[in-house]
C-alpha cells in the first residue's frame, strides 16, 4: 500500500493552553507514519501566546488577519504541497491511529472526503460531559457531513469546489461535505477516526455565545429548511412568539400550544445529540436537557440576527 502524503492544517485562535498538546500528539502520528507529512499552523490572529508556542515545533507557522474559520482553513491550504489536506483545531488531540486511518480511507479513490466526529475528555466539567460524548458509539457514514475540527479532503476535490466558503462565519465544514457529496464522492464519518476536543464551552452561557455565532449563517449554509436543527429553531421561535401572543390574549390554547413546542424542541435537540454518545448517563440527562435550551436559545438569537441580515439584503 502507497501511503498518502498529507498536509495537516491546523487553524488556531488563542489555544496558548492547548497547541502544545495538539502539535505534540499530530507530531507523534507523523513519526510513525511512513508517508510524506506536512504541518502548517495558521495563527487567526491571536493575542495570547500561540504562536511562540507554535513556533518552539518543526512545524510551519504563519499568521492571518482572516475573519472567518473559513478563510483561516483556506490560507493554510494555500500553503499545502501535499495530496490530502487534513483540518484539525488547535484545541483537539488526535489518538495516535489518526493519521493511518486517514490513510487507509483514500486508497478508496471514491472517498472525496473522510474524518471523524469530537469526544470531550472524561474529567472536564459538567457542561461538558454532559452534553459531549466522552465515547462514541461505532458508526461508518458514507455520506455525512464532517465536522471542521477533524476534516480530511483530498487537494484536487478541495480545489474543485473552491474551498471553504470564506462568506460562512460558521457550517462551512456542513457546506464543504454537500458539496463533495454533490461531485459525487463519498463523505465518510468514521466513529474510529475520533479526536479529543479540548475547549468546549464550560458554561451555559458559553454554549449560547457560541449557538448564537453558529447561527448567525445557518440559512446561508443549509438553506430555508435543508437541516433538521434549523427546523427546530424555527418551532421553537414560533413557540415563543405563540407564548407571547397567548400571554397578551389570555388564549389557553396558544399557551398549551407553545409550551408543548418550548418543551419537545429542545427534547429534539438533545435526541439528536445523544444518538453519538455511547454509555449515556441517566443521571445527566436532566443537566443535558438544560444545556440543550441554552444551545437552541442561542441558535433562536443568531437565526433572527440573519434573517434581519437577510431582510435588509432583500430590501437594498
Amino acid at each position: 500500500m502507497i501511503k498518502k502524503s498529507v498536509s495537516i492544517i491546523i487553524p488556531a485562535h488563542n489555544e496558548g493552553e492547548y497547541i502544545t498538546k495538539c502539535l505534540l500528539a499530530i507530531i507523534s502520528n507523523c513519526a510513525n507514519y511512513n508517508g510524506d507529512t506536512e504541518i502548517i499552523v495558521v495563527d487567526n490572529n491571536s493575542t495570547d501566546d500561540t504562536f511562540v508556542l507554535a513556533s518552539d515545533f518543526d512545524v510551519k507557522v504563519i499568521q492571518t488577519q482572516a475573519v472567518t474559520p473559513a478563510a483561516v482553513r483556506n490560507e493554510g491550504a494555500r500553503l499545502a504541497k501535499n495530496e490530502i489536506l487534513a483540518f484539525v483545531d488547535g484545541d483537539c488531540i488526535v489518538t495516535d491511529q489518526w493519521l493511518e486511518l486517514i490513510n487507509k480511507a483514500y486508497q478508496n479513490p471514491n472517498v472525496g472526503a473522510y474524518g471523524g466526529q469530537h469526544v470531550a475528555p472524561k474529567d472536564d466539567n459538567w457542561v461538558v460531559t454532559s452534553w459531549n460524548p466522552t465515547e462514541l458509539k461505532d458508526n461508518y457514514v458514507e455520506k455525512s457531513k464532517l465536522p471542521g475540527g477533524n476534516f480530511s479532503i483530498r487537494k484536487l476535490v478541495f480545489c474543485e469546489i473552491g474551498g471553504f466558503d470564506e462568506s460562512l462565519t460558521s457550517a462551512e465544514d456542513d457546506h464543504l461535505s454537500k458539496q463533495v457529496l454533490a461531485l459525487n464522492y463519498l463523505c465518510v464519518l468514521d466513529s474510529k477516526n475520533y479526536i479529543i476536543h479540548c475547549g468546549y464551552p464550560k458554561t451555559l452561557l458559553d454554549i449560547y455565545k457560541k449557538q448564537q455565532w453558529h447561527g448567525k449563517t445557518q440559512i446561508k449554509a443549509h438553506g430555508y429548511l435543508g437541516d433538521k436543527v434549523v427546523l427546530v429553531t424555527y418551532v421553537w421561535l414560533i413557540s415563543l412568539i405563540l407564548l407571547v401572543g397567548g400571554g397578551v390574549s389570555n388564549d389557553n390554547s396558544l399557551l398549551l400550544i407553545s409550551s408543548i413546542g418550548l418543551i419537545l424542541s429542545p427534547m429534539a435537540i438533545l435526541l439528536n445529540k445523544m444518538k453519538y454518545h455511547n454509555n449515556i448517563k441517566l443521571l445527566s440527562l436532566p443537566a443535558a436537557l438544560i444545556i440543550a435550551m441554552f444551545f437552541i436559545a442561542g441558535r433562536t438569537s443568531g437565526l433572527l440576527q440573519e434573517l434581519k441580515t437577510l431582510i435588509r439584503v432583500e430590501n437594498e
